[in-house]
């Protein structure tokens, strides 16, 4: 549940700063970069003996960048401030 609340906040703020060149493509944009961010983040993980790589914490990574990204599309329908208007 942390990691797909995390993500969905780094989706969400990534949504808003790539607004402006259009929602659904911010949207879009969001949901893959913080998918990808997600599985670097578990490639990174594979180098410290401490951690562990989990296919279910990018699982959960994807899950919460979906969400976010999907919350940042409806938010700026309703608060146009939120998806910066162009």
């Amino acid at each position: 549940m942390v990691h797909a609340a995390l993500f969905a906040v780094l989706a969400a703020l990534l949504f808003r700063a790539l607004a402006g060149g259009g929602k659904m493509r911010a949207a879009l944009l969001a949901a893959v970069i913080t998918a990808l961010y997600g599985a670097t983040d578990e490639w990174h993980q594979s180098f410290n003996a401490s951690r562990s790589v989990e296919m279910l914490d990018f699982i959960a990574d994807s899950i919460g960048g979906l969400i976010g990204a999907f919350a940042g599309f409806r938010l700026s329908a309703r608060w146009p401030f939120f998806g910066k208007q162009s």
